[in-house]
């Protein structure tokens, strides 16, 4: 199993575009979500990311659509396409095809 765990994983409001906040990273491989730390979200018709080449949300693979997530200038960690028909996550310079992405979120101060 892959896992990445974050002492600190906060999105701002609709008004700061859902910046992402991401720190303290724990996991079984690199922190995949470093590279978008402190990005916008991108959507289709709302592109916040950094890449000049178009909006990572619909251009960065020859018009497939990447779909919504918090792109610096595209993706380490794609949960929104399928990548041979799974979600992908970019490990060592090569895609690799999940089954599925969770994300569980639970207070600072959970105890758990």
């Amino acid at each position: 199993n892959i896992f990445l765990q974050y002492e600190q994983f906060k999105v701002a409001s609709a008004k700061d575009k859902y910046k992402l906040t991401v720190g303290g990273f724990q996991g079984t491989t690199f922190d995949a979500m470093a590279w978008h730390n402190r990005m916008n979200f991108t959507t289709k018709d709302s592109d916040n990311d950094q890449w000049s080449g178009g909006n990572c949300a619909i251009d960065q693979y020859g018009g497939v659509p990447t779909g919504g997530c918090w792109y610096r200038s595209c993706a380490a960690i794609r949960p929104n396409i399928l990548y041979n028909h799974q979600v992908g996550i970019r490990l060592n310079n090569k895609w690799h095809s999940l089954p599925f992405i969770e994300i569980k979120i639970r207070p600072h101060n959970c105890n758990i």
